[in-house]
């Protein structure tokens, strides 16, 4: 019995202890329930989800109906012309009330808002990508406390910010998607994201909300408010780090820091660091040295090992805060070497190697970016390693995106060219130039740890847009690249007669921004560990972009707005194609989805409303025009707008990766889209993959084998990412539509490491040697014994003029671990093959040419067992389309 009490108190003991020890501890709760919002104005209040936004919670109180569904985008700009108030309860305890420091932790308010605690004012926001943190203790009472967030009109305070600005911001473009908007009016002048104000791309529904979460968090003595590990020296034999700690006291103490770094299991513990606090903000530096450090590379290249840090704060005996981070160890540099014309090189190197940029950019998931969830990112950016990508650009006229977003980069190893929020000039008064600061400061922080961040960029095109366009109206000569962007020229603003100190005052609030706010922020809150662009595209460092040589820098890239035939994309060269694309629709299922039956014709007003883009339908009209027959109905158009796609960036990412070393990134636009539209994406809103997402999947193998042929020269490249060299025999032929062998050629190949080699050329007509070149096709293979590497096929005559059979196919299902396997044959060549189903999966190939004789088998990976999925795929090639 003894023996039991004994026990007994020891376990109390215990517990109590771990009571007493957890009250030193900060506490964190989110304020997610109990949410009301309503209309100022109005007196009706209804449920709010938060984080949300006000066009969500119209939707789900079926105020309004779904903006995406066919024209319904116009009948809502009333919207963001009213506030709209949120309120909800807070209910404090006597436990939280007795703890020395109590905050209100909002970590985005979307844009303007005012926000009162128990009817008083406690925060004036006015910054959608900042952070805001309020000490509240004296105003809590114990029991409920009433919070209120009034969001003022973003198109009213955009006005009054313009006013202030007393100047026309040069937005650059006279397109209609901005014309139609309150861009040029107001997107400017405040600090929120650009596209929801309308893009070529996106719809124009600018909302408000807490857009994302809100804490209540207590704390007592002191708490580690960032831990940033700064990457002094990596080498394969030892990392040298110095974790910077910043420690908020409540008070003057000495405490004790402890720190440890850990990887699968194996800790590295620092000797504890005293602390000597002040009451406010202290920054500890500590030194950590980990021996034979594991690399973090991109995808591709190698694995992305992340270590983690953890930082711990005591005072006395007590733990009284913890704060863990993960980073992995990599040196990252943009190198820009001189060249013998003149130009710079324009490469990323990832610990020592230089590296071929594949990647695609990335525009925000949603047009209400508080909905997009953490398992839509995992699937998007799993899809994208699947198809062999190892960077994206986060473009600049998009949001600064959620942690998760970075994390899973981090673990996949994807790189990140990360713009600034800007795509246009911006205000130069005061209190705007303060709010950017701070914007620049909270967002390098908490991107600095993550190993995936390779460049900073100040801003998406408002160089090009100041060159290229806008110089002549504010009374500049312009650049004669201007003159080569001739798909433009309608939109191209006419001379003006601007005030010479007007133009001086825009260019000194760019120059002030772009080159002296930004660069500041990095060098103080990134530790100048990254390299810094300030615009993209630039020619080089304050220089515009440009098509010629010499290069030195990026170069955004469409062949349709340069108004040229695919093989222009052969004769423009850059160091770095930062953006390159071709608009197309998606798949039937999506655009069936937003419209009625009687929208399903490509001029209806509905499927206008669908495509933002200036010129519309009408591009794709003249390229259909020039390399396809017109397609026999609705369905079949938008199935060959995708083809156009493919057949463009086909072409534009072999041919970037034919030119390595000299072209060194091939970052196409874009990789999602923010609603059902027709776009440059891959991938469509709901992460359905698109015909150009199984293109880029071939075209970033790690080695691929490319034919080009172009103005009576032929020939054929193997590209290699692998760090290694190899050996291999390149078999090629020239096949009939049947599958007769009319010519053939096997040769050796030595690749060397990480580069492109020529190892076939020949003339056109030598090589075809009078064959008909609307009959046949050119197969090359690349092999190490059976092993097939890479495989291609190139053309000699446009689709529309190819004579092509109606082919017999076979098609034989079984299931799998993961879905299930299609295997396709046919007896004749099957030309653009669209496996079609409405199920949700990924195949693991489509929008494919079938040879005749062989044997193609296709996975299709599903979460959920699909009945009579053989009766559900449907098959459509180019014959069915005309």
């Amino acid at each position: 019995m003894k023996s039991r009490l004994i026990i007994l108190f020891i376990v109390l003991s215990i517990i109590l202890n771990v009571q007493l020890t957890g009250q030193s501890l900060p506490l964190t709760k989110e304020i997610s329930t109990g949410w009301k919002f309503h209309k100022v104005g109005t007196n009706e209040w209804h449920d709010a989800t938060v984080p949300g936004c006000v066009h969500t919670d119209l939707i789900a109180n079926k105020i309004i109906s779904d903006p995406f569904y066919r024209d319904n985008e116009s009948k809502l700009q009333w919207i963001d012309k009213n506030s709209w108030e949120y309120k909800t309860t807070l209910n404090v305890d006597k436990r939280m009330l007795e703890r020395q420091n109590i905050e209100l932790c909002f970590k985005g308010l979307d844009t303007y808002a005012d926000v009162y605690l128990n009817d008083q004012h406690i925060l004036t926001a006015d910054n959608m990508f900042c952070e805001w943190n309020v000490s509240i203790k004296p105003l809590l009472e114990d029991g409920d406390n009433t919070l209120r967030i009034l969001f003022h009109s973003p198109v009213a305070m955009g006005l009054l910010s313009r006013d202030k600005f007393n100047l026309e911001a040069p937005v650059g473009y006279n397109l209609e998607f901005i014309a139609n908007s309150d861009w040029p009016s107001v997107g400017p002048y405040i600090r929120k994201a650009a596209y929801m104000f309308g893009w070529d791309w996106g719809p124009k529904l600018t909302t408000s909300g807490i857009w994302r979460p809100v804490f209540l968090k207590a704390w007592d003595n002191a708490k580690i408010t960032s831990l940033e590990i700064v990457q002094d020296s990596i080498t394969s034999k030892k990392a040298l780090l110095t974790a910077v700690a910043t420690i908020e006291a409540a008070s003057t103490f000495t405490g004790v820091l402890n720190l440890s770094c850990s990887l699968n299991g194996t800790i590295i513990t620092v000797k504890p660091h005293q602390v000597d606090l002040q009451k406010g903000m202290n920054e500890v530096k500590i030194d950590i040295a980990v021996n034979n450090p594991a690399l973090w590379w991109p995808n591709g290249l190698g694995e992305h090992p992340l270590y983690e840090f953890t930082g711990s704060l005591k005072m006395g005996k007590d733990e009284i805060d913890r704060f863990i981070t993960h980073s992995g160890l990599r040196t990252i540099r943009l190198v820009q070497k001189p060249e013998k014309d003149g130009g710079k090189s324009f490469y990323f190197e990832v610990n020592g190697i230089a590296v071929f940029a594949k990647g695609s950019n990335y525009i925000p998931s949603d047009i209400f970016p508080s909905r997009v969830t953490n398992e839509h990112y995992e699937e998007l950016i799993n899809e994208a390693v699947e198809a062999n990508m190892n960077m994206f650009r986060v473009w600049g006229g998009g949001i600064y995106e959620n942690d998760i977003f970075y994390d899973l980069c981090d673990k996949n190893g994807i790189m990140i060219w990360q713009d600034f929020a800007f795509a246009a000039h911006s205000p130069d008064y005061p209190e705007y130039k303060e709010s950017m600061r701070r914007e620049f400061k909270e967002n390098i922080q908490r991107l600095h740890n993550h190993p995936c961040i390779a460049l900073w960029c100040g801003n998406n095109e408002i160089d090009l847009v100041w060159n290229i366009l806008m110089k002549k109206y504010f009374g500049l000569e312009i650049p004669k690249e201007a003159n080569l962007l001739s798909g433009l020229l309608p939109f191209l603003p006419a001379p003006g007669k601007v005030d010479p100190k007007v133009t001086e005052r825009v260019e000194k609030a760019y120059d002030d921004i772009f080159y002296k706010m930004i660069p500041e922020a990095i060098q103080k809150y990134d530790y100048n560990s990254r390299n810094y662009w300030p615009s993209s595209p630039m020619g080089g460092y304050r220089e515009p972009m440009r098509f010629n040589k010499p290069q030195a820098g990026d170069m955004h890239y469409y062949v349709a707005y340069v108004n040229k035939p695919f093989s222009n994309i052969l004769e423009t060269q850059s160091h770095f194609f930062s953006e390159h694309g071709f608009q197309s629709w998606p798949d039937k299922k999506v655009v069936y989805n937003f419209t009625a039956p009687e929208d399903r014709n490509k001029n209806s007003p509905v499927m206008r409303a669908h495509n933002k883009a200036m010129i519309g339908n009408s591009v794709l009209d003249k390229y259909i025009g020039m390399y396809y027959k017109s397609p026999k109905d609705f369905d079949s158009y938008l199935y060959i707008t995708q083809l156009l796609q493919n057949d463009c960036m086909k072409l534009s990412l072999e041919t970037h990766r034919r030119w390595m070393p000299f072209t060194m990134g091939s970052l196409y636009w874009q990789l999602n889209d923010v609603w059902p539209v027709a776009s440059w994406a891959s991938i469509d809103f709901q992460n359905n993959p698109k015909g150009l997402y199984y293109i880029v999947k071939k075209a970033f193998n790690p080695v691929i084998v490319v034919p080009s042929n172009f103005k009576n020269e032929f020939r054929v490249n193997v590209v290699s990412d692998k760090r290694e060299a190899f050996k291999a025999k390149m078999e090629m032929k020239i096949l009939d539509f049947s599958g007769k062998q009319l010519w053939s050629k096997t040769i050796s190949v030595n690749m060397a490491a990480n580069t492109s080699t020529e190892f076939f050329k020949t003339t056109t007509s030598d090589l075809l040697n009078k064959l008909d070149s609307t009959k046949i096709v050119f197969s090359v293979k690349l092999l190490q014994g059976n092993k097939l590497l890479a495989s291609n096929l190139c053309y000699f005559s446009s689709p529309k003029d190819l004579i092509l059979q109606k082919p017999d196919i076979s098609k034989i299902i079984t299931a799998s671990d993961q879905g299930y396997s299609v295997t396709l044959s046919s007896d004749k060549l099957v030309k653009d093959l669209y496996l079609d189903t409405d199920e949700k999966g990924l195949f693991s190939d489509n929008y494919f040419d079938l040879l005749p004789g062989e044997k193609v088998t296709v996975s299709f990976k599903s979460k959920e067992k699909i009945d009579d999925f053989g009766k559900k795929l449907k098959l459509f090639s180019l014959t069915d389309s005309y």
